[in-house]
């Protein structure tokens, strides 16, 4: 399995995820969750993914600099359409790449990671540093990136008391998964 069909499978289970959830679970503000949503972290989550996407075109990803789209956050259908749409677009890149070394060449493809550390809203551009990266990197960012976010819904999820059935391993690392079955044998 390569790492865009991961990525898509993680989306997969995230949209279903979603579908088991109600709107006002989903866009309503939870103290564990400092006051922060579901939707708003599904909201964060995805649009790394628009940004890679977006970046892919310019050559340069600047998560810093996406597109924030509230409605993903508060709209629960619409955040289920905006999975489909970041899967129609890794499929496109599978579908870019009919032979494995396509793939590879598609995925070791340079981009530009543009990223802000200065944390003032004036702009200033003393901490902004350009880091070389591929596509491979940035879609394995994104994939850990929501797997953390994953984590942090889980326990939204749990402390208001819904029910997770079949989703032992939402939020978990694959290492981590692996690393617990290799404990149990």
């Amino acid at each position: 399995m390569t790492l865009i069909h991961n990525n898509i499978t993680q989306l997969r289970e995230i949209k279903s995820l979603l579908l088991s959830l109600s709107g006002e679970l989903y866009s309503s503000k939870k103290e564990v969750l400092s006051g922060s949503t579901i939707g708003g972290h599904v909201r964060h989550l995805l649009e790394f993914y628009y940004a890679v996407e977006t970046g892919l075109d310019l050559g340069k990803v600047c998560y810093d600099a996406r597109s924030r789209d509230l409605k993903i956050e508060t709209e629960l259908e619409y955040a289920c359409d905006t999975i489909d749409r970041l899967e129609v677009f890794l499929k496109g890149l599978l579908s870019a790449s009919d032979n494995p070394s396509k793939l590879s060449s598609i995925l070791n493809s340079p981009i530009l990671l543009v990223a802000n550390y200065n944390s003032d809203a004036k702009g200033n551009s003393v901490n902004i540093v350009n880091i070389p990266s591929t596509l491979k990197r940035e879609l394995a960012h994104c994939f850990d990136h929501a797997t953390h976010h994953l984590a942090i819904i889980k326990i939204a999820l749990i402390d208001g008391g819904h029910e997770i059935q079949n989703r032992s391993s939402l939020g978990v690392a694959p290492s981590t998964i692996r690393y617990r079955e290799e404990c149990a044998q």
